[in-house]
């Protein structure tokens, strides 16, 4: 569950689940709150781009400066 507060506050002012809902079907007999990689990669990107970012694949980070 992701927040989105008042400004200044700690009150929520939005609350959004970052995982679907999936209801109990023989191929999902649990439903887990956790979300999948290639969910988590989708939601990612595209939260990424609203803020003009994108990542990069097959890359390694070896340092920081």
């Amino acid at each position: 569950m992701a927040c989105s507060y008042k400004l200044g506050t700690l009150e929520p002012l939005r609350r959004t689940s970052l995982a679907p809902r999936i209801g109990h079907i023989p191929a999902i007999p649990f439903c887990h709150k956790v979300m999948g990689q290639h969910l988590l990669d989708v939601n990612l990107r595209r939260r990424m781009e609203r803020f003009s970012c994108s990542a990069e694949m097959g890359t390694e980070l070896r340092s920081f400066e």
